[in-house]
């Protein structure tokens, strides 16, 4: 077994076990592509790496979503608040779970324009997601309990074509 795969089977039965579980559900009820990227995508490579120091443990998982139009992102948003419990928060692309952890769906894909995404709030937000694309074209696909995960690779970065 590799140590990606082993390192997200750890952390999926961590805290953001249900997390994941909601999430899961409501990715496949609106067929959208979702990518694990940032801080915990950081840790699911560098978890078994014992010459680092310690890191701290993040309460927040961020996701890149692949989003057709905006209503399919608003229905993703809702079915989570209703169905699963999640806090819809002041800004628009987080939601906040029952027990404190933090989820940020970053919305990119067909509704992107020049590389940013305009998310309805008070005030409005405005996202750069400029490289999203190519760092989630390569992703890690680790496989836990039947559950497919992309993970944003690190080390592409910087790697031309």
């Amino acid at each position: 077994m590799n140590s990606l795969r082993l390192n997200f089977e750890n952390l999926r039965q961590g805290i953001f076990k249900d997390v994941f579980g909601a999430l899961e559900a409501g990715f496949r009820e609106f067929g959208i592509d979702y990518y694990i990227i940032g801080a915990f995508a950081r840790d699911l490579w560098l978890e078994d790496n014992k010459r680092l120091p310690d890191r701290r443990a993040t309460l927040d998982l961020d996701l890149a979503i692949y989003i057709a139009e905006w209503q399919q992102y608003d229905s993703l948003k809702q079915y989570l608040h209703e169905v699963h419990g999640f806090v819809l928060d002041k800004e628009p692309y987080r939601l906040n779970s029952s027990d404190g952890l933090i989820l940020d769906l970053i919305p990119f894909g067909g509704v992107e324009k020049s590389h940013q995404v305009y998310l309805d709030g008070n005030p409005p937000v405005q996202l750069s997601v400029f490289g999203t694309k190519e760092v989630v074209g390569h992703p890690s696909r680790p496989v836990c309990d039947e559950a497919h995960f992309l993970v944003a690779t690190p080390g592409l970065a910087g790697k031309g074509p």
